[in-house]
């Protein structure tokens, strides 16, 4: 590549461009005029420097492939050369076309150009940053809303088809990311970061139309805290459509990356489902676990509802159950629940089903104890989550997902609110995984 010769086709374009700027008759005067102006330029500018960039990379990697005119093939014969391939890239700043030398193997009956190895071409029209781009606003925002998006913002042109397709592809990238991220996590903790005082685990499910039904996604969360209750980091998430057992590995490794072994206290906030606590015994069996008092308090409004048709005596009763849940007194709570079941049979099996509810989860919730630790003992971070990582994109009105987008588009919101975005895009620019993508 000649430098000298590059630069000087360079500056004359941006000469060119500053005099177009200035041949105006009336230049810019406001704040927006200059920032239209401003802005145009930098579009311009950009797109001619990526455009003899490219020309001069693809020159340079060209002249080498012409000087043999045959090249050693994967299959261990010659492939020979055949002219050359012009090939439409589009980048952020804006739409390129590359010439590049083509090879062509007999025996393998397939031709090939060597040059889009070097120049980082991959399988499809998009550079890296464009498919980055693209994918990230996929995860915020429908196919159709997401592309015109990217248009205003960039001016570079993607089909909602085309951007459906890239996060399909991305699935690939955010497993292998899932892979390494506790690991690496685990080792900034061992080689000195700080470790939380106290980590709070949550999780919960969300109903999510899939395509012929519904099917549960499973949403942890984790949360470090230091001492004196300041929050460390940000609240980091994890994702999981199905059954329990994949989804507590993940969970685990969520805990892992956030410090478990090393945290002060282990806390587990949960609603009260059978699987949250079967998990949390396979993969926390020393955690303090803690049934969500919102939804303790929920149940008794449930059973009030059906028994009392004023609301104050709803409120009167409500108020009474909830100050001997708070206190720990569970023998009472348990006993005032059969007796009301008693004396009204329509709320009867709601009330029995409660006092189950409770004596399953007696151990969980010593609320005057977990308050004097100073615990919390609510669990909206992962409502919040549920809401965030799959109410707010996956349950749009006539909205039915397959399986796999479902899953990847859950799992990319987990890494944006969780604010992992950047590592990944870090990730996914490894020469070898961006190879694969």
């Amino acid at each position: 590549m000649d430098r000298e010769a590059l630069r000087r086709r360079l500056k004359s374009q941006m000469d060119q461009l500053v005099d177009e700027l200035f041949a105006a008759d009336n230049p810019p005067k406001t704040i927006d005029d200059i920032e239209e102006a401003a802005l145009r330029l930098r579009d311009k500018a950009g797109q001619r420097v990526a455009k003899e960039l490219t020309q001069a990379a693809a020159a340079e990697a060209q002249e080498k492939e012409e000087a043999a005119r045959k090249i050693a093939c994967s299959c261990g014969r010659w492939a020979r050369h055949r002219g050359e391939r012009w090939r439409d890239v589009v980048t952020m700043a804006g739409r390129l076309r590359v010439r590049r030398s083509y090879f062509y193997c007999r025996l393998c009956d397939a031709g090939y150009c060597p040059a889009d190895t070097s120049l980082g071409l991959s399988g499809g029209p998009f550079t890296r940053r464009v498919q980055q781009q693209v994918v990230r606003l996929d995860a915020l925002l429908p196919y159709e809303k997401a592309v015109d998006l990217l248009f205003d913002l960039t001016g570079v042109s993607v089909s909602a088809k085309e951007a459906q397709r890239l996060l399909a592809r991305a699935d690939a990238v955010v497993e292998s990311y899932q892979e390494g991220r506790w690991e690496a996590a685990a080792a900034d903790l061992l080689g000195g970061k700080a470790a939380p005082d106290v980590l709070y685990l949550l999780a919960d499910g969300v109903q999510t139309p899939i395509k012929g039904g519904w099917r549960e996604m499973k949403i942890g969360v984790a949360r470090r805290f230091g001492p004196g209750g300041k929050l460390l980091g940000p609240t980091r998430y994890v994702s999981h459509l199905g059954e329990a057992e994949p989804f507590g590995w993940l969970w685990s490794g969520l805990a892992e990356g956030a410090g478990a072994a090393r945290a002060r206290l282990l806390v587990v906030l949960g609603d009260g489902a059978r699987w949250i606590w079967n998990q949390t015994e396979l993969h926390f069996p020393d955690a303090i676990q803690i049934l969500d008092l919102w939804h303790a308090t929920e149940r008794l409004w449930e059973v009030a509802r059906l028994a009392f048709s004023e609301e104050s005596a709803r409120q009167a009763w409500v108020s009474e159950r909830h100050g001997e849940l708070c206190k720990y007194e569970t023998e009472t709570l348990l006993w005032e629940l059969a007796a009301l079941g008693e004396a009204y049979p329509a709320a009867r099996e709601k009330a029995l089903e409660t006092r189950g509810y409770y004596q399953n989860n007696r151990e969980r919730m010593n609320y005057p104890h977990y308050l004097e630790l100073g615990l919390q003992v609510g669990s909206g971070a992962v409502e919040s989550g549920c809401k965030q990582v799959v109410t707010q994109r996956l349950k749009g009105a006539g909205m039915r997902w397959c399986e796999a987008g479902a899953q990847t588009v859950a799992r990319l919101r987990c890494l944006l609110l969780g604010g992992e975005w950047h590592q990944f895009v870090r990730h996914w620019n490894q020469p070898n995984i961006a190879q694969a993508f």
